[in-house]
């Protein structure tokens, strides 16, 4: 999903710049934090994903305040001291044209994107209605996409994140997980996938950093 990402946004950008978008694994910022090799080796402007991995110092754009439409310039606002105000006009209407949800997942899956996010939007609906907890239209955005990708990725059979200290999460978290394979249930039967520990652990960082946003 993360390559997409940047591919779709590099293709926002109104002329070219000396600048990368590069691609880096969640898991590994949060471990390494402002030690991790790319902040050595590059002067990172800013991190754009479904998670905030809490760098700092670095800024962070949600996925979600792309798709949403509400706030363009959010990121517009990063370019200012490459692009001139009417190329920052023209990245923001390739942003608003670019992200929508609907675009986003047409871009993201090869499989029926509509049908897909139907299935998904249930069980993250139900999620929310097991937990007794309302997550945020930031937490639902970028949940439903990850989750989207990550079905996606086991229907082609490609890999999908190793986690971390997964038989630790498994042995802790055991009523979470069955909580997430029955929300679930349906998108698994209906793509004949079963979501594995690592994934359902990242379900359990997207839930937890919407309780500690809520606090």
């Amino acid at each position: 999903m993360a390559e997409k990402m940047a591919a779709l946004l590099q293709r926002c950008l109104p002329r070219p710049l000396d600048l990368e978008i590069n691609t880096y694994d969640y898991h590994h910022l949060v471990q390494e934090g402002a030690d991790a090799p790319v902040f050595h080796t590059a002067n990172v402007k800013f991190i754009v994903g479904t998670l905030d991995p809490k760098i700092p110092d670095v800024p962070f754009v949600s996925l979600d305040q792309l798709v949403s439409e509400n706030d363009p310039r959010i990121l517009s606002d990063l370019f200012s001291s490459y692009y001139t105000e009417e190329d920052i006009r023209q990245l923001e209407k390739n942003l608003l044209r670019e992200f929508t949800m609907q675009n986003v997942m047409q871009y993201l899956t090869i499989l029926n994107a509509e049908k897909l996010m139907d299935y998904v939007d249930k069980g993250v609906e139900r999620l929310q209605e097991t937990l007794g907890h309302s997550f945020s239209k930031q937490t639902i955005t970028g949940l439903s996409l990850h989750i989207c990708c990550m079905i996606e990725k086991l229907v082609t059979k490609r890999s999908v994140s190793d986690g971390q200290d997964l038989a630790a999460f498994a042995a802790e978290h055991d009523t979470f997980i069955k909580t997430v394979q029955r929300c679930f249930s349906g998108v698994e039967k209906e793509y004949s996938v079963e979501i594995p520990t690592s994934e359902m652990q990242y379900i359990y960082f997207y839930v937890e950093d919407d309780r500690a946003q809520g606090t």
